[in-house]
């Protein structure tokens, strides 16, 4: 079974009831990129913006568990305060932090499997989110290995995957898109990464 068709058993009974009329609650645990750290809205709360305009008869109650600099690690502690809301959907996105901070890749996968895990044990679907590229080419060689992680535990059974580097990479160059610290998106750059996660419910 390929990424795609693994996506649509993952995804598609949120889309069932958010296309008829039915309350879903969706979360993003995520760092300072889920939360909008220096913007406008995060790519988080645009991509329900666009969920609520696209499933217009659904009613859609969010909750933005964003941290600025949060590694997985403080996301796995945090987890359980989330899967109390009883959501049906958790946008996971973490890894840069981890990078910078000097996580071992191995603990970083040990985290992001600890939450996933946590997510679909409360009923929720867990949708690992990849963060965006990065200005600095050493930089994108690291985050890529975090990424990989997220890739492999997104396209697992029961999980879906915005694999927001690539997305964005076959859109736009990175550097136009980023603030002047080369890590995080701008407006512009929150935008397109909302794209890339309401590009998976059609």
């Amino acid at each position: 079974m390929n990424r795609e068709q693994l996506l649509q058993i993952s995804l598609a009974p949120i889309i069932d009831e958010l296309e008829g009329g039915s309350g879903v609650i969706v979360a993003g645990l995520g760092d300072s990129l889920t939360q909008g750290w220096m913007v406008t809205r995060s790519f988080f709360d645009l991509f329900v913006d666009g969920l609520e305009a696209r499933f217009c008869l659904g009613s859609i109650r969010r909750i933005n568990a964003g941290v600025p600099g949060d590694t997985a690690a403080g996301g796995l502690e945090r987890v359980d305060r989330i899967v109390e809301h009883s959501p049906d959907l958790v946008v996971i996105q973490f890894g840069l932090n981890d990078l910078f901070c000097g996580v071992s890749v191995e603990r970083f996968e040990e985290s992001v499997r600890g939450i996933a895990a946590r997510v679909r044990e409360s009923g929720a679907v867990p949708l690992l989110a990849t963060s965006c590229p990065l200005a600095l080419k050493g930089d994108q060689e690291k985050a890529s290995l975090f990424y990989d992680v997220i890739r492999e535990i997104g396209t697992e059974p029961g999980a879906a995957l915005a694999d927001i580097d690539e997305y964005w990479r076959d859109r736009s160059a990175v550097e136009h898109l980023l603030t002047e610290d080369g890590v995080h998106p701008s407006d512009e750059g929150h935008r397109l990464m909302a794209q890339g996660v309401l590009a998976l419910f059609g």
